[in-house]
């Protein structure tokens, strides 16, 4: 069950269709939207994917639920300053038009923690949180996975989604397959130019363990359990990004297990 960003934020617009002309283009159902057709979808060309709340400008927002943030900052002149954060692999929320953020890419926050203050970054009339809930679904017919906006009330106490599995936090950690492990370390952009490797060193080194590549320096022993984040899907395979040694890393997925805890 999530709880709302702002608990005495009175809802200035729900989710749906808008009169306002300056809301996007979507398809969409009573629940949940999207930008290109989908089943039962039907076409709008104004549709508010989310639900406002005002609030005097510096209110506090606090986490909808427990998850890891994977957004936090300036997002573009709509949305303006925003913090998403991935309950798990497949949902997560986010909330525009923040005047500060509390907190930081990567870090795991609780709900109820204070993330944010109400503000008018953005395109807005007047200090507001816009709430936004995802559910990344497959579309079978075109092969791909897309984030689908829900109606946020849904997942509200007394809502039709409350109590739904999709939205609940996954806390699992994961391991390396043994030695000679490749491991990706921030930032993970999975770019030539901005990636740093780090390896598992053979026991005929008499070095088990992680070092940097090139300096020698350990990071960890290898049998350190990471604190599963996400799935990140690249043109290199499928990784899984979690935390260990104070910092993010990541581990082709063929290359990793999962083990009971840290």
């Amino acid at each position: 069950m999530l709880v709302k960003s702002v608990g005495a934020g009175a809802v200035t617009q729900g989710f749906g269709p808008s009169a306002l002309l300056v809301e996007p283009a979507m398809y969409a159902t009573a629940e949940k939207a999207y930008w290109v057709p989908f089943t039962g979808g039907r076409f709008f060309a104004d549709f508010h994917p989310g639900v406002d709340r005002g609030a005097p400008t510096g209110t506090s927002i606090v986490a909808m639920e427990t998850g890891v943030v994977e957004f936090a900052g300036m997002k573009d002149r709509i949305s303006g300053n925003q913090v998403e954060v991935a309950i798990n692999d497949r949902a997560g929320f986010s909330i525009n038009h923040l005047s500060r953020i509390h907190c930081r890419v990567d870090q795991k926050v609780h709900k109820g923690d204070v993330i944010g203050e109400v503000g008018t970054s953005g395109a807005t009339t007047g200090p507001h949180t816009h709430e936004s809930v995802y559910i990344i679904e497959f579309f079978p017919t075109v092969g791909i996975f897309r984030k689908m906006l829900y109606d946020p009330a849904l997942f509200l106490a007394g809502g039709k989604y409350a109590d739904d599995d999709r939205i609940k936090p996954e806390d699992r950690y994961f391991a390396v397959n043994g030695v000679g492990v490749n491991i990706r370390n921030t930032p993970i952009s999975f770019d030539d130019r901005s990636d740093v490797f780090a390896f598992s060193a053979d026991p005929p080194k008499q070095k088990v363990g992680i070092f940097r590549r090139g300096t020698g320096n350990r990071i960890g022993p290898i049998n350190k359990a990471f604190h599963f984040l996400r799935w990140a899907e690249t043109s290199e395979g499928t990784f899984a990004v979690g935390t260990a040694f104070r910092r993010k890393l990541a581990v082709r997925k063929s290359l990793m297990h999962w083990v009971d805890g840290p």
